[in-house]
């Protein structure tokens, strides 16, 4: 009755290197330990052409929330990365096998899961301080450059902000709220997302209309979208698919002992549902409910707020927060199509169901619900990008002894 559609999986992207603009494209060293033979050549590997950073830079560090032991036991600890107010985590474990159990009708991701090729994914989901940024990006500029596809959601932490005087609008986390969710996202507007990251965060319009996904493409034909199936094969940053999303939420590489992959059952590496209610009293999502037995607010409870409640790589609110937009297809055999979405939502009490391996939700890709969401995946850095990396922690290393 139904066909999943998953050109990607298979594919893997592109490496992510460092552009350099004339503008930006160079950086100022200063070695606290002097000039030597040492930081001469340091200096002249960052300083080299491609390799200085700007906006782009990609840098190394420790998880935000503390890791739980499966995380540590698969090697996230050291391969963590912040770009672009983003805390990432690299997914390894290239070639899992796909999920397949006994068939069942609920069972949606049957014989999917598998993914050849490491990548990065978002720790949370997309912040209110992150969609702020971007929607000042978007819509800060004269009404003849409005962008499509854009609306401002209701359900997040933002406001207007009053300092800015044009064109356009610009937007602010409210102060003390930056780490709350983000719903009435549509999958298009996620996919501008992609293209203004992809693009280093340009203010140009075309920015947010090429890259990752060409928005030229997303339109209707009859009752069936003509956008972009897939993001581009170079593309640096985009929507995962749904096989990356259940991998990162589901799989462990070392569930049967070292070296012995599978899946949970849930996104928390268990195979027990999570508890849904408040964080502090027992709550392990923030799922199922408006308000709870003390009066709080389902969608008020800011991301990394239940940091024991991780999926086997260390991610965070894969259940809860928002239902996160994928970039596969869902093909009904009346020829109908919609994007698939995965995971439970604040507020809805069917949405708990969704939390389980097998099931999934789905949505056309310009529909903006209060409960719709998304986390970013990203390309892993080139050897060189490492490099940089590993100089610019020696530098500080040196610096630190000093």
């Amino acid at each position: 009755m139904k066909q999943l559609n998953e050109s990607v999986a298979s594919v893997p992207p592109k490496p992510l290197g460092i552009a350099v603009s004339p503008v930006a494209g160079h950086l100022r060293v200063g070695f606290a330990f002097g000039p030597n033979r040492l930081g001469g050549i340091l200096a002249a590997i960052l300083l080299a052409p491609g390799l200085a950073l700007g906006q782009t830079q990609i840098t190394p560090g420790a998880p935000s929330v503390p890791l739980r032991p499966q995380a540590i036991a698969n090697g996230v600890g050291s391969r963590i990365t912040y770009q672009y107010n983003t805390e990432f985590v690299t997914i390894g474990a290239t070639g899992n096998a796909a999920w397949n159990p006994p068939p069942l009708a609920s069972d949606d991701m049957r014989g999917f899961g598998t993914v050849n090729y490491e990548y990065r994914i978002g720790r949370t989901e997309i912040t209110t301080s992150q969609w702020a940024s971007f929607l000042s990006a978007a819509m800060g500029r004269s009404s003849s450059q409005r962008l499509p596809w854009l609306s401002i959601p209701s359900s997040w932490a933002g406001d207007i902000d009053p300092n800015y005087d044009g064109p356009g609008v610009h937007y602010r986390a409210i102060p003390g709220r930056e780490n709350f969710g983000v719903g009435d996202i549509s999958w298009r507007a996620a996919a501008m997302y992609c293209n203004w990251l992809h693009n280093g965060q340009s203010n140009s319009r075309e920015a947010f209309l090429t890259g990752a996904y060409d928005v030229s493409t997303f339109g209707v034909r009859g009752n069936v979208f003509t956008d972009q199936a897939s993001r581009s094969p170079d593309a640096k940053f985009w929507i995962p698919s749904m096989s990356e999303c259940m991998k990162a939420a589901f799989y462990d590489p070392n569930k049967g002992g070292a070296g012995v992959g599978g899946y949970y059952r849930y996104q928390n590496g268990t195979d027990t549902m999570p508890v849904y209610g408040s964080p502090g009293v027992g709550g392990e999502a923030n799922a199922g409910f408006n308000t709870t037995a003390n009066g709080v607010d389902a969608t008020q409870i800011p991301l990394m707020s239940y940091p024991n409640t991780q999926s086997a790589w260390g991610l965070l609110d894969m259940a809860g927060g928002t239902q996160e937009w994928t970039e596969s297809i869902f093909e009904y055999s009346t020829g109908y199509k919609d994007r698939i979405i995965l995971g439970s939502a604040w507020v809805l009490p069917v949405g708990i169901f969704n939390d389980r391996l097998g099931s999934t939700g789905a949505g056309f890709p310009a529909q903006e619900g209060f409960y719709q969401g998304f986390r970013i995946a990203a390309a892993i850095p080139t050897p060189t990008t490492a490099a940089v990396i590993c100089v610019t922690g020696v530098l500080s290393s040196l610096c630190r002894r000093r």
